[in-house]
């Protein structure tokens, strides 16, 4: 996270187990962006961040304009899903869906 974030959030970080991830993608249209804000910002088209209820649950936004988005599902976690930006995305996923990989087989 960027410092101006990281106090706009007021989170530092996130500790998720990869058991939590049930999937990852980078498609932002599989979201609702129709949303009630906990606590965060909300400037169209600039950025989202924060802690929002949705149809889905509650779900942790962290986006600002020409950012990539990664979206990842959770269980057994507060939040259902987290949309995060950043910047190597298909790296990310590839990375992410290897580990989850390796735990499955076990």
């Amino acid at each position: 996270m960027r410092f101006l974030e990281k106090i706009i959030t007021v989170y530092k970080s996130f500790k998720i187990s990869l058991i939590q991830i049930t999937q990852i993608s980078g498609n932002l249209n599989e979201t609702s962006w129709k949303k009630i804000k906990v606590i965060g910002t909300y400037i169209s088209n600039i950025i989202i961040v924060g802690t929002f209820y949705s149809n889905s649950g509650m779900e942790f936004w962290l986006l600002t304009k020409g950012d990539n988005p990664i979206i990842i599902e959770l269980e057994n976690y507060k939040y259902k899903r987290m949309m995060i930006g950043i910047r190597d995305k298909n790296e990310w996923i590839h990375n992410l869906n290897k580990m989850k990989e390796k735990i499955n087989k076990k």
